[in-house]
């Protein structure tokens, strides 16, 4: 099961849990993904669609297209016809835009996401003043 067919059919079904020699409950790996609540299949395509948008707003299929490897008219009935990407999609798209990506289409979850989201903002924006702060010396240096 892909990460982003988790998030669409909700929790993963329960199973009994494994007992230690000492008799207690074992944790199982992966059952953070059990961790997450249900979301329709139309509000995450509307948020994925409305992510996309706002990164291009103009020629949004086609950028994304190559972005993601997705024919153009897939990407045109999401769009365009509110259509759900599919699993391996929503994978690319993560793949793709990072945890940006994520906290558009989880906004009310506080995943790990959030803090990578912020960390990634937060080294562009150094990267904006570093290079804001060379043209400034740069430009003081040719009077």
């Amino acid at each position: 099961m892909s990460f982003a067919s988790t998030i669409v059919a909700g929790p993963l079904p329960q199973q009994s849990p494994m007992s230690t020699a000492s008799g207690s409950v074992m944790g199982k790996s992966g059952s953070d993904l059990r961790k997450f609540s249900q979301i329709d299949a139309r509000t995450l395509a509307e948020r994925a669609c409305q992510f996309l948008r706002d990164r291009y707003p103009a020629k949004t299929a086609m950028y994304v297209s190559a972005d993601i490897g997705v024919a153009v008219g897939t990407v045109r009935k999401w769009l365009d016809q509110g259509h759900c990407p599919s699993g391996p999609a929503y994978d690319a798209m993560i793949a793709t835009y990072g945890a940006g990506f994520l906290c558009a289409i989880r906004p009310d979850e506080a995943g790990w996401w959030h803090r990578v989201a912020r960390a990634e903002r937060q080294a562009a924006l150094e990267a904006r003043a570093e290079a804001i702060q060379q043209q400034l010396a740069s430009m003081r240096g040719a009077r």
